[in-house]
């Protein structure tokens, strides 16, 4: 509890110095201590090889992944002009794209994503420049909130049910 407040303490003292140079070490102490909970997967040397942010984190955030290998989680939608990734059903519905991210994707590439539209995919790239770029990896998965449920207690199957 201490370090939170020895942090608020120097967001506080930070925000109200007339110079922005003397806060330069705390916005780099408090940028790598969010991308140490943000690590998604980490190299054999021990570094993070890459960040696994919320569509939220990076429009609320951007410079704080600026340049940084990314994994993201969210609703693709791609067309002849735009590419955005949204973070939920509704944004993705209501075309919300001050609440998604850009993904730079050249219109020649566009067609070998067409299966992924209105999908829940997961995309592997680099954060540059406010978009998604750079994708390796881009694959479609289970929303984990979507699952069926298994009822309990599990149904009797028809043969095994008793007879009346």
């Amino acid at each position: 509890m201490s370090r939170i407040w020895q942090m608020l303490g120097a967001v506080v003292m930070c925000s109200s110095l007339w110079s922005v140079a003397g806060c330069k070490g705390n916005q780099d102490a408090g940028r790598e201590q969010l991308l140490s909970f943000k690590c998604a997967g980490v190299a054999e040397s021990g570094h993070c090889a890459v960040y696994g942010p919320t569509i939220t984190d990076l429009v609320t955030r951007p410079e704080v992944y600026q340049s940084l290998p990314i994994e993201v989680f969210g609703y693709f939608s791609v067309s002849s002009q735009d590419t955005f990734l949204y973070p939920d059903l509704d944004a993705y519905e209501h075309f919300e794209n001050q609440r998604a991210v850009y993904l730079d994707i050249p219109p020649d590439q566009r067609p070998r994503f067409g299966q992924l539209q209105g999908k829940y995919v997961r995309l592997e790239g680099t954060f540059k420049r406010l978009s998604v770029s750079d994708i390796v990896r881009a694959e479609i998965i289970a929303r984990p909130d979507r699952r069926l449920a298994i009822p309990f207690p599990p149904p009797i199957p028809p043969d095994e049910a008793p007879r009346k």
